[in-house]
């Protein structure tokens, strides 16, 4: 697996992310759920994913971009895999 592109989530950015590509918020809700997790619209539905955005509280702050869902799933996974570990003492 590649890693991520590691970015500030900007308007501009999302603006110049290609069509399809999986953002992934680097915020946690309160829940340990990411506050935001989409593929990226067509450019006509990005002013309102970029108010989805804002509404999560996800702009301004670090993301996660992935060229295919696949790639973020396994990433997601490694991630929970880790955290686990950390959590269970086994790292």
């Amino acid at each position: 697996m590649k890693n991520p592109q590691r970015q500030k989530l900007s308007k501009r950015l999302l603006m110049e992310i290609t069509t399809g590509y999986w953002v992934v918020s680097n915020c946690f809700s309160e829940f340990n759920h990411f506050v935001f997790y989409e593929a990226v619209e067509p450019i006509a539905g990005r002013d309102e994913q970029w108010n989805r955005i804002k509404a999560a509280r996800a702009d301004q702050r670090l993301c996660n971009i992935f060229e295919t869902k696949e790639e973020c799933d396994e990433w997601m996974s490694e991630l929970t895999e880790s955290y686990m570990r950390k959590m269970l003492g086994k790292e």
